[in-house]
């Protein structure tokens, strides 16, 4: 059965913007192509960090968007080649009405599976992204030398999902960002560099990064939040947790603006932001926290979390006490974490650590623990949209409410 039209950019989006010459082209072959000042533009001023993106992807000329959303090029711009995108919008139009309902995504999903367990070397895992169909851009992108620390921090399946899903929302929640006119330029307000460092006195400041389509329902009024509706998606292989969602933070800056700069280069269209936490310090600290150094438990840890089996009872009796752990965040060195026999196997290469400082992750267990933290952050989470520079959010709730 033939999926009805959905355009990605409505009429009335279309003739906004082409009100400014060069901005956007007539359709051809099912695809628009928009310039990439309106979603990209390139940022005038210089980073106070090392660890900050480089402006070397964001200067992208054109962008080519699909006119529809479910259609090949819809496909092909999410990441797979012409041939596999085809072949796969072919497939779906032609499953059987009484067949299991599969959706876009799950379509995705399903060709992005023969990914897994397939790290090894980068001859080896150009080799499985080829074979998955992956499109040379998104191969190139994921695989750059200048983000391997980054990519380290998990598969190439795990990632794979994450880049696709984010070019899926992207296309789906694009008309709505051009519904305002700030929605061509971030709609932020100035550039404020102390407080993206600032910790109020009691609190530590903790951050995350991610895309605008994920946080859509984190704001309510009055300052309040919702921190476990930011979309995390299905749970992946994590260091911490056995197949439960874990709420992944930081304390420690260049981490996010590690995984913003390596997101935007595979997803060069979406929207990256960066969430700022004032967490009250008493939180963080307690017997429902586990404090994590590298140690024989944060090997066990990670070693049975990534391999998805059972904890052994002395660590699950720990475990099961905690909503809150704090440790190190790890890499796969060669061979891949879940590829050991066992956790003895896991050593100090399985440290992520950039510029010789090792990442630290703050990761609460389960949508409930996350919950737990909203009355006690109340007012004290901000939004920073990344590109062209990093700048605060001043009204996140309307800004939000023009993007999805």
């Amino acid at each position: 059965m033939y999926p009805k039209a959905v355009h990605v950019l409505s009429e009335e989006t279309i003739k906004k913007i082409s009100s400014i010459p060069g901005i956007v082209s007539p359709p051809h072959n099912g695809i628009r192509k928009i310039s990439g000042q309106l979603l990209s533009p390139p940022s005038t001023e210089s980073s106070e960090s090392i660890y900050a993106p480089s402006s070397s992807f964001e200067n992208v000329e054109q962008i080519e968007i699909p006119v529809n959303l479910y259609s090949p090029q819809s496909l092909r711009f999410i990441g797979f080649d012409e041939k596999t995108a085809g072949r796969l919008f072919e497939h779906w139009v032609n499953l059987e009405p009484d067949e299991i309902e599969v959706t876009f995504l799950d379509l995705v999903y399903g060709q992005l599976e023969t990914l897994y367990g397939k790290d090894g070397d980068r001859k080896q895992m150009f080799q499985a992204l080829d074979e998955a169909g992956v499109s040379k851009h998104i191969q190139d992108a994921m695989m750059s030398r200048e983000y391997e620390d980054i990519r380290k921090t998990q598969s190439i399946w795990v990632w794979a999902r994450e880049i696709f899903l984010t070019n899926l929302q992207t296309l789906e929640s694009l008309d709505s960002r051009f519904q305002k006119p700030d929605g061509l330029r971030g709609g932020a307000g100035p550039q404020d560099k102390d407080q993206f460092y600032r910790n109020l006195p009691g609190s530590q400041t903790l951050y995350r990064a991610t895309s605008t389509p994920r946080i859509a329902d984190l704001f309510g009024p009055n300052g309040t939040v919702f921190l476990e509706t930011i979309d995390a998606g299905a749970p992946v292989p994590n260091d911490f947790s056995n197949g439960t969602t874990g709420y992944y933070w930081t304390d420690q800056a260049w981490v996010a603006e590690r995984y913003v700069g390596y997101l935007k280069k595979c997803c060069q269209a979406a929207e990256i932001v960066i969430l700022q936490m004032w967490c009250p310090e008493h939180l963080l600290n307690g017997d429902h926290v586990w404090r994590l150094s590298y140690s024989d438990h944060w090997r066990q840890l990670l070693f049975f979390s990534r391999k998805r089996i059972p904890y052994p009872e002395d660590l699950e009796a720990i475990w099961k006490t905690k909503s809150l752990i704090i440790g190190p965040l790890s890499i796969n060195s060669t061979p891949e974490i879940r590829k050991l026999s066992d956790w003895t196997k896991v050593t100090e290469k399985n440290l992520y650590v950039s510029q010789g400082v090792q990442a630290t992750q703050v990761v609460w267990i389960g949508p409930n623990a996350m919950n737990s933290m909203n009355e006690w952050v109340k007012n004290k989470v901000n939004v920073y949209s990344r590109f062209p520079a990093r700048k605060i959010v001043d009204k996140p709730v309307e800004w939000l409410s023009k993007k999805n």
